[in-house]
């Protein structure tokens, strides 16, 4: 499927955003706990760990474009398919932590790494929960999850199923929090965060395209339609960009950041303003493509930097933005490494096995 450049663009400014987020929590801050400065920045992108939810509408938005495609290949297909696309740079993180672990620089229980090798670190089977990459699990269940249902139920049916675990999902992680943790001994939330953003994603594609078939697609004739797209396109972003990296909202409901977002992907879906249509070039293609491989490895590049620039206590501690700018690039340099090396060749290699066998 021909990708969204402007959509794409998203994905690689979120996906920094979130690796600038955990350079903080659960990273800088549990080994400088003493510093004030440290303190105040990991409060201001506080809210970026909502991003994840974003993540997932995107890629629930995608099962619904796709679909169409996929739709007579077997449930079975469609997991390998989703399997070996989300696997090998997950697995070769896992190998990395695995070497580490053996020189002595980190401490990890091998026995977690073999529940996240099977995609299982956050669905309620296996008992680890944290980590950056539970998102992995949660987005694949629930895709696999969403696809067996459209496979098995009519359209209309599907759709209206869809809408009720969208929704009735939001109000269960709203009301219990946005964790990841299994709740009344069977309910996992990581999954059901996966369910909530898939569906929400999906809907939206569904929404689109009722839009486009009543011939409600946002004609624009006139300047002022442009500029008032243009300015809601830009609040959005700025709105989103400035709470996830330099306020701490004040509203205590996450589901803002959803809706905002919602908003924004589909103006963007339109183009109708001048924000996506700037996004819409190749460089967006070029960056998006390595949203994920960046995402995955920003662990590994975390334990690295643990055993190296982050031990530099002065260095911390008196050039903290320039340890900061340092640690964003190396992470973002990893998984631009690791995509060439990992993902890349693994991707075009199942290709190349599947038009061979069909």
């Amino acid at each position: 499927m021909q990708k969204i450049r402007n959509i794409e663009a998203l994905r690689f400014i979120f996906a920094v955003i979130i690796v600038y987020f955990h350079i903080f929590h659960s990273n800088l801050i549990s080994l400088y706990e003493n510093s004030s400065q440290l303190h105040i920045l990991s409060d201001k992108c506080c809210s970026a760990s909502y991003i994840v939810e974003l993540f997932f509408i995107i890629s629930g938005f995608f099962l619904y474009r796709t679909f169409d495609k996929h739709k007579n290949s077997t449930v079975f297909e469609f997991a390998t398919g989703k399997f070996f696309r989300l696997w090998p740079v997950l697995a070769f993180s896992i190998l990395c932590s695995y070497i580490l672990h053996i020189f002595g620089l980190i401490n990890i229980n091998g026995y977690n790494n073999f529940f996240n090798l099977l995609l299982c670190q956050c669905n309620g089977i296996s008992l680890q929960y944290e980590g950056i990459n539970w998102y992995v699990s949660s987005c694949f269940w629930a895709l696999l999850f969403y696809f067996t249902l459209l496979k098995n139920c009519k359209a209309n049916i599907a759709n209206w199923i869809i809408a009720l675990i969208t929704y009735f999902s939001y109000v269960g992680i709203v009301n219990i929090g946005f964790g990841r943790i299994v709740i009344y001994s069977f309910i996992s939330l990581g999954i059901l965060r996966g369910l909530a953003g898939i569906g929400l994603g999906y809907l939206v594609g569904l929404f689109i395209d009722n839009l486009n078939r009543v011939q409600l697609n946002l004609k624009i004739h006139t300047k002022i339609n442009y500029i008032a797209i243009s300015i809601v396109e830009i609040y959005c972003l700025t709105f989103l960009i400035q709470n996830f990296v330099f306020h701490q909202i004040n509203c205590n409901n996450p589901m803002i950041f959803i809706f905002v977002f919602v908003i924004l992907f589909i103006l963007m879906i339109y183009e109708k303003g001048l924000l996506s249509k700037i996004l819409d070039n190749k460089i967006s293609v070029f960056l998006g493509r390595y949203s994920y491989s960046i995402y995955v490895m920003q662990q590994t590049a975390f334990w690295i930097m643990q055993n190296s620039i982050w031990k530099n206590r002065s260095l911390i501690l008196n050039h903290l933005t320039m340890c900061i700018i340092i640690s964003l690039l190396f992470s973002i340099l990893l998984g631009v490494i690791v995509y060439h090396l990992i993902e890349k060749p693994f991707v075009d290699f199942y290709k190349k096995q599947i038009n061979y066998i069909s």
